[in-house]
């Protein structure tokens, strides 16, 4: 128990308080006396609460209170409703509770709900009332949901969805049955959640511009999926078990940024990256990648960053040379043969001397960084 006045003294403008994993059962209803205008942000979780504390009525400007992993299974609508003109992010749930606390609608300033460890498998079609035009971030967390639920659907302003580590997902239809799409959607996470295909994020969310599917190893391909003429400019798609780079990012002529580390992609050839000529950063890194061809980075006239870096790859690849914008290639923990004959075309690199070729020599001059043969025997190759 937190006795009351346990904060009087405390000379402060704002007050960020965590009290998360003490074992508390309670909080005196003045236990913030003297503080109460001051706390900003709240942290309770991880306790043994069994009710919300009456003591957050009087938190006049709180904003962001974590409340998750108490056993808590009823929420009192006069302590919920005391904080609807001010809480703007809440962070809720517990494996015991069961039903959906519906006096949740009094948060009417709710702007962020992340929810933890819920063990209910759907929520109600209405479980965002009083707060649909105002959340814009929604996580679901470790929870026992098996898709993501169709309130998502009455979600007005909603532009981060946050969907992970959600293990019981045992159908390919994870994704909301909304009568209209959501256009508000800008990013989606949906990762490590035993997910048995690639979700059809794009036709629930037409105007998304950031997609993470990573740590399904269910997932071998991304199909069709990937609409023409995209708005994806942040694909994120590693740890999962595709056998080649999606065909599909073809359609996204706004593609910025691909992470496609950690799968089982074995070949890069010369019309994997066509039409995708924006590209500033790609990842290939921890593939069984064998071949790149030389010409898989052609008109890619703004790519600054290759990771390359625990591939299968023979030497450093050629592909790079004709890179107009590189800056960093990560070839750490790979093949490189540093003798004038395997490395010799670097010298025809417009920009050699100033990318920055991450990787030790393993042949001839074995243990020096490639760097080294660059600066020190490039010239007379």
């Amino acid at each position: 128990m937190v006795p009351e006045d346990s904060f009087t003294g405390l000379n402060c403008d704002q007050l960020y308080l965590d009290l998360s994993s003490n074992s508390m059962r309670g909080l005196h209803p003045d236990a913030f006396r003297g503080v109460e205008e001051k706390i900003t942000f709240l942290k309770l979780e991880n306790n043994q609460l069994q009710s919300l504390p009456i003591a957050l009525t009087n938190l006049t400007n709180l904003i962001l209170l974590d409340i998750h992993d108490n056993p808590i299974t009823t929420f009192e609508y006069s302590v919920i409703s005391s904080l609807g003109s001010h809480l703007q992010m809440l962070h809720v749930g517990s494996m015991e509770l069961t039903d959906w606390p519906q006096e949740l609608a009094a948060l009417n300033s709710l702007q962020a709900l992340r929810v933890y460890h819920l063990q209910l498998k759907d929520l109600p079609a209405h479980a965002f009332k009083g707060f649909e035009d105002t959340l814009t971030t929604l996580e679901i967390n470790s929870t026992n949901l098996s898709g993501v639920p169709d309130a998502v659907c009455y979600l007005t302003n909603v532009n981060s969805l946050i969907f992970v580590n959600n293990s019981n997902v045992q159908s390919d239809d994870v994704m909301p049955n909304c009568t209209d799409p959501v256009y508000s959607m800008f990013s989606v996470k949906m990762d490590n959640n035993n997910l048995l295909s690639f979700p059809d994020v794009f036709s629930a969310f037409p105007n998304i511009v950031q997609v993470s599917v990573t740590s399904n190893p269910n997932i071998t391909s991304v199909d069709s999926t990937i609409p023409i003429n995209s708005k994806v400019s942040h694909l994120t798609l590693y740890s999962n078990n595709l056998a080649e780079v999606p065909a599909g990012i073809r359609n996204c002529s706004n593609l910025k940024i691909l992470d496609i580390k950690g799968n089982n992609i074995s070949e890069v050839n010369d019309m994997t990256f066509d039409d995708v000529d924006q590209l500033l950063f790609i990842d290939l890194s921890h593939n069984p990648l064998a071949v790149l061809n030389d010409y898989a980075f052609a008109n890619m006239t703004l790519l600054n960053h290759v990771a390359l870096d625990n591939t299968h790859l023979p030497n450093l690849p050629e592909a790079i040379k004709s890179l107009e914008s590189i800056r960093v290639v990560d070839y750490r923990n790979n093949q490189v043969n540093c003798k004038c004959s395997e490395l010799g075309w670097l010298g025809n690199m417009s920009l050699i001397d100033t990318v920055d070729i991450k990787g030790l020599c393993t042949k001839t001059l074995p243990g020096e960084p490639v760097n080294t043969f660059i600066n020190l025997k490039l010239d007379n190759c």
